[in-house]
């Protein structure tokens, strides 16, 4: 990880202005005196949840020079060890050295991909002043978190894609006045939504995109989050199992059946 580098990319969130995002149903707790960790499948819209609450954070008052968010799934900052959360809380305070006075809020977007992140994120807990959101794809990697003497200093969210409410919501369908062409157009919104699914970006993209898109995430899903995460060596198996399970949705299935 390069010093300089990341001090850009600290900079540009400081300066950029937050983006303009769909409003989730789900909120966390901005001022929680415990670890904040968020997870869901990839796409589920993480990111977008903590632009959400860093949001709020604005609006309630607080300084964008007290909030650091950054996204270790960012190329720029690879290769990472086990020192490099170390380096980008001193950085952030170099930068900013008023904070040292103040609360800070600390976002870190995919944090399994950092060497070593547990014992980094109980030290910035125990030893800072801090808010701490931290997201990841991989439910597992927060267990650590979890099964120990942090486990009532840890508060979880899960975030699951967009309910068919949330759906319409963000393509902006109004469901309160009756008529028959709202009802047409809720119709026709569930049968969509029922073919592919309510990941956020794949309800704003347009149609003839959208199983392409799909068909994207699954690659990812599988090369990037079950394939590095869990050390599995048969990319065969992990497809044929995908393809059974989908094609068998609804049913009940024997793993000692699959297995064998």
């Amino acid at each position: 990880m390069d010093k300089e580098t990341l001090k850009g990319i600290i900079k540009k969130f400081i300066e950029n202005k937050i983006p303009l995002i769909k409003k989730r149903n789900l909120n966390i707790p901005l001022d929680s005196e415990k670890i904040i960790t968020i997870t869901g499948v990839r796409r589920s819209g993480k990111t977008c949840l903590f632009y959400q609450t860093i949001s709020d954070l604005l609006k309630s008052g607080i300084q964008k020079e007290q909030i650091l968010y950054i996204s270790f799934r960012d190329n720029k900052l690879f290769p990472m060890n086990i020192k490099s959360i170390e380096m980008v809380l001193k950085t952030f305070y170099e930068m900013y050295p008023e904070n040292i006075e103040k609360k800070i809020y600390l976002f870190f977007d995919d944090i399994n991909l950092v060497p070593n992140w547990e014992n980094n994120i109980k030290t910035i807990y125990e030893q800072y002043n801090a808010s701490i959101f931290l997201s990841s794809s991989i439910a597992s990697m927060f267990l650590k978190m979890t099964s120990n003497r942090f486990k009532a200093r840890t508060e979880n969210y899960k975030l699951f894609p967009l309910s068919f409410g949330e759906y319409i919501q963000f393509l902006g369908i109004k469901n309160k006045e009756k008529s028959i062409k709202t009802e047409v157009t809720i119709y026709n919104a569930f049968n969509e939504y029922l073919l592919t699914g309510g990941l956020p970006e794949v309800a704003l993209t347009n149609k003839e995109n959208r199983l392409v898109l799909l068909k994207e995430y699954i690659s990812k899903i599988i090369f990037n989050d079950l394939l590095e995460n869990y050390e599995i060596n048969n990319v065969y198996i992990l497809k044929y199992l995908l393809k059974y399970c989908c094609m068998n949705i609804g049913s009940k299935i024997s793993i000692n059946r699959i297995f064998n």
